[in-house]
């Protein structure tokens, strides 16, 4: 994609774009959902970044030369840690909450059509229902 190679934009363009998509599918307060869905994973990502510059910090050699800061190497190879744990708990969280938030998959079930009616007037089961998937995944990507 042409998105910036930085995290923090690259998240943010990406979220963006599929929110306007997101927004003309949604009911209501469903585009509620999507904001609030943003700002977790957004809190998410700035509070596991400064985890990570934290325990950079706690890795510094100090034994360089003259006082000066030399890194651990990183092995090929590292070990599990209590983080790992941290970070797949938390994206459990939420995709199950993306996937499960505000009826969307219940939208699947029962074939609400009023969140694609307004793309097709006329009635076709198979463009509804790939729209109809189209916004159940979008808060996954």
């Amino acid at each position: 994609f042409f998105s910036p190679a930085r995290t923090l934009p690259r998240f943010t363009s990406v979220y963006l774009a599929a929110a306007a998509v997101y927004a003309l599918f949604s009911i209501s307060y469903e585009s509620l959902f999507y904001a609030v869905l943003g700002v977790a994973s957004l809190a998410w990502l700035c509070f596991e970044r400064c985890m990570q510059k934290l325990y950079a910090m706690n890795q510094v050699d100090y034994r360089g030369k003259k006082g000066e800061l030399t890194f651990m190497s990183v092995s090929h190879l590292r070990k599990l840690e209590p983080g790992d744990i941290r970070h797949a708990a938390i994206f459990l969280v939420i995709i199950n909450a993306a996937f499960f938030g505000t009826g969307n998959i219940a939208s699947v079930a029962s074939f609400e059509i009023s969140s694609v009616y307004r793309f097709t007037t006329r009635f076709n089961p198979f463009l509804m229902g790939g729209l109809l998937m189209l916004k159940v995944l979008i808060p996954m990507i």
